[in-house]
């Protein structure tokens, strides 16, 4: 879909813990509206590969929720959506769950500052509650099981540590410009709020 240069905004980020269903919401919206899709969990290393090799694989042998890995978070984001930065041209963008889980303030300032021009970043959580959403999240990843052995394999254990390690950080809530509330919702249900409350071109 074609653009002003001064539309570049209305693009749509989906952040949000793992599982909650990002990418599926993601390909629902880009078919629906016909934007391009792209995801950042599909590109995130070859987008630091202004990095020394070697530096990488350490980083990529840390556990997934390490401190050590958030300072690379915010390079990848403004790589990623400098990459995809057409202003004529409107994108659906989706996240990987750790990508907005920051704790060193110069680092959520400059993913702020990335994020900017962007209205519609939306983060996508069961409820405003944390802990029911962290119980919630447990209980719809070991629903998924039956689907995706291979994807949700892990025990409730780890994936609570994965809820916790993004439902508790502030920073994703705050980087945030609208939450939406998926409990109880059908896709088309949770993609027609997205619609709703995003700032849309027309």
């Amino acid at each position: 879909m074609k653009l002003n240069n001064e539309d570049f905004q209305h693009s749509i980020i989906l952040t949000g813990p793992f599982g909650i269903g990002k990418s599926e919401i993601a390909k629902f919206l880009a078919t629906t509206i016909g934007w391009p899709h792209y995801s950042l969990d599909e590109s995130y290393w070859s987008l630091l590969d202004a990095y020394p090799p070697e530096e990488l694989r350490e980083i990529q042998s840390l556990p997934i929720t390490s401190p050590q890995r958030q300072p690379y978070h915010p390079i990848a984001i403004d790589t990623f959506l400098s990459k995809h930065s057409d202003p004529n041209i409107n994108c659906i963008f989706d996240f990987g769950f750790v990508h907005t889980v920051l704790h060193d303030e110069d680092h959520i300032e400059q993913t702020k500052s990335t994020f900017a021009k962007f209205q519609n970043v939306i983060l996508l959580v069961p409820t405003e509650d944390r802990q029911e959403s962290l119980n919630l999240m447990v209980s719809l990843n070991r629903k998924y099981a039956q689907y995706k052995p291979t994807i949700y394999h892990y025990s409730n254990e780890i994936l609570l540590e994965y809820h916790k390690y993004v439902i508790n950080c502030d920073a994703v809530w705050s980087l945030a410009k609208i939450v939406i509330y998926t409990d109880g919702k059908s896709l088309s249900e949770i993609s027609d709020e997205i619609l709703q409350h995003a700032t849309l071109p027309g």
